[in-house]
């Protein structure tokens, strides 16, 4: 039978007894209890823990354990029972806290997670990584103020703007924390928090909502941070809109300006269609260069003038040949 367990006597030909033992049923909610489902590979946090992200990734993995029911294995509430008390207790508190600490390490990256397989419990694992890759708070706080300082929307949706600049502010919370006081003095501090933070979302957004900006600006009440970021989303919504309805006047010069382009290229390309393969010189054909059916007549008193040759100033002859040469009377004037 299981959960039996056969004693023997010193005599053989004694009959076997079972001697029955008596097997702890933990509570679900006990937090040595490991549910059927919790699978020691599974990956708790994403992305995974490179060292960088440290500060969000304690976050997450404190939630996870937390809704788990095993962040006492971390935080030290949980501590290793003795062997020699309860051997039962301490074998399970052994097999959930390898669970936590299986979690642990597959929530890191295969360089991390190499040097913490081979720690014995969740508490070193969890103390090992705090140690490594904790931050003290001014360098990171000095750091995620100058982030927030050079944080610009530009062409970015206001959605993945909000979200890069909530983050800052998140991560700012987590190793500053909020004053959970409820009294009048903590509650002026948190306004007058969500008003720097205010002002830094403005600052932050894109100049086509400085006109929306300055109406909040002038305000007598400020609004709060969820406030202004609900009244700058419609505000892009109908400028999305009004984008969609009709062209931009950039988008029309540059139409004019192209088209412009184009006839001034068709008119150049007329004018560069003839060219002389005797004297090499453009706007004339070979047919009607004068250096070889001759050169106009001129007055007789006219000796100082160099002989040079002369163009003939008329229409594109098409398809005209030597022979169809028509050469104009030039007269005295």
């Amino acid at each position: 039978m299981a959960g039996d367990l056969l004693v023997h006597d010193e005599d053989p030909k004694t009959p076997k007894t079972p001697v029955k033992t008596i097997t702890k049923t933990l509570d679900p909610f006990h937090p040595y209890f490991v549910h059927p489902s919790d699978n020691p590979t599974s990956v708790l946090v994403q992305p995974l823990m490179n060292g960088d992200n440290y500060p969000t990734w304690v976050c997450g993995i404190t939630k996870a354990l937390s809704a788990k029911n095993k962040l006492g294995f971390v935080n030290g509430v949980l501590i290793e029972p003795s062997s020699k008390d309860d051997v039962e207790d301490h074998n399970n508190w052994k097999r959930a806290d390898d669970l936590v600490s299986s979690w642990i390490c597959h929530s890191t990256i295969p360089q991390i997670k190499a040097t913490i397989d081979y720690l014995p419990s969740s508490l070193v694992v969890w103390k090992d990584l705090k140690e490594r890759f904790s931050e003290t708070s001014a360098p990171k706080l000095f750091q995620l103020k100058q982030s927030i300082s050079s944080l610009k929307q530009t062409d970015q949706p206001l959605s993945s703007h909000y979200t890069t600049i909530r983050a800052l502010w998140d991560e700012i919370d987590s190793i500053r924390p909020m004053p959970n006081c409820v009294c009048g003095a903590s509650k002026q501090t948190l306004e007058f928090i969500d008003q720097d933070r205010a002002m830094e979302f403005l600052q932050s957004l894109n100049d086509r909502f400085s006109n929306l900006r300055s109406n909040i600006l002038q305000r007598e009440t400020f609004p709060t941070v969820r406030t202004i970021h609900n009244l700058v989303r419609q505000e892009e919504v109908q400028q999305n809109m009004q984008g969609h309805s009709r062209p931009s006047i950039d988008a029309a010069a540059l139409q004019v300006f192209r088209s412009d382009v184009s006839s001034l290229s068709v008119d150049t390309n007329k004018r560069s269609k003839y060219f002389c393969d005797h004297c090499k010189i453009p706007g004339h054909s070979k047919s009607r260069c004068f250096k070889l059916v001759g050169y106009p007549p001129r007055k007789n008193n006219n000796t100082n003038s160099r002989d040079r040759p002369f163009v003939v100033a008329s229409t594109p002859d098409f398809g005209a040949s030597s022979s169809d040469t028509i050469i104009p009377n030039f007269t005295a004037d």
